[in-house]
């Protein structure tokens, strides 16, 4: 993988991230407290099940799932 695509790759990953967040901040000022949580716990298990996938310890997998 090259620099750009490197980048480019934690541009989306940031972008999602960015995303997840707003929806969450949107959710807190509206008061919705429960739909603030459930995304909150979804998200987090997202990132559970991706943290899963990375210690798979078979990069090339790990690798061909992110890049496709």
């Amino acid at each position: 993988m090259e620099e750009k695509e490197v980048i480019q790759l934690l541009r989306h990953y940031r972008h999602d991230l960015m995303n997840h967040l707003q929806i969450v901040q949107g959710y807190l000022s509206m008061g919705k407290m429960e739909k603030a949580q459930k995304k909150l716990t979804n998200y987090m298990q997202l990132l559970q099940e991706e943290g899963k996938l990375v210690n798979m310890h078979a990069p090339a997998f790990v690798f061909y799932i992110y890049c496709n």
